[in-house]
């Protein structure tokens, strides 16, 4: 039998995300097999203690120090969305692709005006997700109204004021990502507060997609997922490669897993009645295997006449928006269950499940079970 490593982990347990990173490097230990492993928290002493000789360390910067990490004599491997601590390696989300995803989602929801809630406190994240979102939106052709500041939840009143001014001149209806769920739910507070309806006014989507916080929001938040176990796995292969000696990147960067849609960006912004009824009846029919027929049986429109309103509209077919649908669907199966193919087909639309592979070929160039082991959110 090979070497055993002796690992410590230094992630506090703040987040729901720290949680599911942890998750993460207890499955790779589990697979490895040589793996010892310490849930030590952020304490530093225990870390340090003379009589306790470390293999490696995986750390949360800002739990110890930054300081603190870079005098270690081990290999250390940080998960941050902060940026790297010196030379020291790390594993974060991609959040360029955060942003991104996010404008997509209210792109697909037709939207045309667009704002960002950020952070002004030096955070990388913010800057990335920002970055992600505004050049994803330049490259349709739309701009994107920035507002920072250094934390709307615990700011004074005049600032309160300043954002809630902010919300108020945007023009309406707007899509606006905040750059985490705290952030999410101060602005439908403020918004509930001036009289701006969540989603009809104001449509908002947060990061982290912590459920506490998600719920607790009124209405209820919708969130990007990110994939804090995978990140975690990602974390301690890494690690493991520097312990044995072997070379492995200086970072990785790990894509989200989509959105988690709840209220509060639950809606169409469509001007045109019957495109939003049928794009209605497609989206609560998506576990269907509904056809361009099925929607005309509803919107009561012929299918050239239903046809013409959505490329003016969406600038896509009936038929690509059920696909959308039905896709849309099926990612959410593959991530969050372990029902196999099949039945992951059956329930997403899909007549058959190879008619499901293909569909995940063309649109996102893996197959479903290649998607499934790259973003899924679950033990296994």
């Amino acid at each position: 039998m090979g070497k055993k490593y002796r690992v410590a982990i230094l992630i506090g347990y703040r987040r729901s995300l720290h949680t599911e990173i942890i998750r993460g490097i207890a499955r790779y230990a589990r697979e490895a097999k040589n793996w010892e492993y310490y849930l030590s928290g952020p304490d530093e002493e225990f870390v340090s203690s003379p009589s306790t000789v470390w293999d490696g360390l995986i750390a949360h910067p800002g739990d110890p120090s930054d300081e603190f990490l870079q005098g270690l004599h081990a290999p250390v491997v940080t998960v941050s969305g902060h940026g790297p601590v010196g030379k020291l390696p790390y594993v974060a989300s991609d959040d360029e692709a955060i942003g991104k995803l996010v404008a997509e989602h209210f792109l697909e929801r037709n939207f045309q005006s667009f704002a960002y809630l950020g952070d002004s406190r030096g955070e990388d994240f913010s800057l990335w997700r920002c970055k992600g979102f505004t050049q994803t939106l330049n490259v349709h052709g739309f701009a994107c109204h920035v507002f920072e500041q250094e934390d709307v939840g615990r700011t004074t009143i005049p600032m309160r004021d300043r954002l809630a001014a902010w919300l108020e001149a945007l023009p309406k209806p707007v899509g606006l990502m905040a750059t985490s769920d705290n952030r999410g739910q101060c602005a439908i507070q403020i918004c509930r507060e001036i009289g701006l309806n969540v989603p009809e006014k104001v449509a908002v989507v947060g990061v982290d997609n912590d459920e506490l916080v998600c719920e607790s929001s009124m209405p209820p938040l919708s969130s990007v997922i990110q994939a804090g176990e995978q990140i975690g796995w990602e974390a301690a292969r890494l690690l493991d490669r520097r312990m044995a000696g072997k070379r492995s990147p200086e970072k990785v960067l790990v894509p989200p897993q989509g959105i988690f849609t709840r209220r509060s960006s639950d809606i169409l912004a469509i001007d045109d009645p019957i495109v939003s009824q049928a794009v209605l009846y497609i989206r609560a029919h998506s576990n269907q295997p509904i056809q361009v027929s099925d929607v005309l049986e509803n919107v009561l429109v012929s299918r050239r006449s239903l046809e013409r309103r959505f490329l003016r509209v969406l600038n896509r077919t009936p038929a690509q928006e059920i696909r959308m649908a039905h896709l849309s669907r099926a990612k959410e199966l593959l991530v969050g269950t372990n029902i196999p193919i099949s039945e992951v087909a059956q329930q997403a639309g899909f007549t058959q499940a190879g008619h499901l592979s293909t569909a995940f070929r063309e649109e996102m160039g893996m197959t479903p079970t290649e998607f499934r082991h790259r973003f899924r959110r679950i033990g296994g």
